[in-house]
């Protein structure tokens, strides 16, 4: 018994210590060989189109805008798992503005993240005039630094009287997310082919940090394998005295 003990020791200590370890996994769109689910979302008909090259580097998507309101790139459904609280929202961005002077980059870049009922916008600084690649992260907490706050819908404007949320609340919106997005909107003018103006969002390498396991589920896992160790040893002995009786 000693010695099974031991072997069970020995093989589920090093895993356990291993799985206790794990810092968070993103969740990674490099859009290197497709669009890889994303969608527009309050943009139109206009949909997400994919170019093999153009990005920072290699492949990206980008949204034409085709609407006077807030349009969005709508993250697929790979997204939609339990995010890291204080983790990072990563995106690296472009506009393409055919009329930079007529319609500036006024607006500011805007993410949204929607769960647990509620509505949660944040924003950083208006993206470059220049056509020029930016990379931007959020963080994902609840601090008034942070920027979070809560609307009743993605179409409104962001505003700091909106009400912040409680830790409560953000860690039940990443525990329940029903939608991620990035916005594509950053300039009045809107995207008309026939007179030759272009108002484009392109992004690239999106990411967001993946919760890791509570302590409570690698305690069930230790004890799940140890079973399942033990279970086989039990296994090994009856096929042993099966043989020993077959023999005898």
């Amino acid at each position: 018994m000693k010695k099974i003990s031991l072997i069970i020791l020995v093989i589920a200590l090093p895993v356990f210590l291993f799985v206790s370890q794990v810092h968070a996994f993103p969740t990674l769109s490099t859009f290197d060989s497709d669009s890889d689910g994303w969608i527009s979302f309050d943009n139109g008909t206009q949909p997400v189109i994919w170019n093999a090259t153009g990005g920072n580097p290699d492949g990206h998507i980008r949204l034409l805008d085709k609407t006077t309101g807030w349009g969005y790139f709508q993250a697929p459904a790979k997204y939609l798992v339990d995010a890291e609280y204080g983790g990072g929202f990563s995106f690296d961005l472009k506009i393409v503005n055919s009329d930079p002077i007529t319609f500036p980059n006024i607006y500011n870049v805007r993410t949204a993240l929607v769960g647990d009922g509620l509505f949660l916008i944040n924003e950083l600084a208006p993206p470059p005039s220049t056509a020029s690649w930016s990379s931007y992260t959020f963080t994902l907490s609840e601090t008034a630094s942070s920027g979070w706050r809560s609307f009743s819908d993605l179409a409104q404007n962001y505003t700091t009287g909106a009400p912040l949320v409680t830790q409560a609340q953000f860690m039940g919106v990443l525990q329940n997310l029903t939608g991620v997005y990035i916005a594509g909107d950053y300039s009045d003018g809107y995207t008309d082919l026939a007179s030759g103006i272009v108002d484009e969002a392109w992004i690239d390498h999106v990411q967001v940090d993946a919760a890791v396991p509570e302590p409570g589920t690698m305690v069930l896992f230790g004890i799940g394998l140890t079973g399942l160790i033990m279970y086989n040893i039990r296994r090994k002995k009856q096929r042993q005295r099966k043989l020993v009786e077959i023999h005898a």
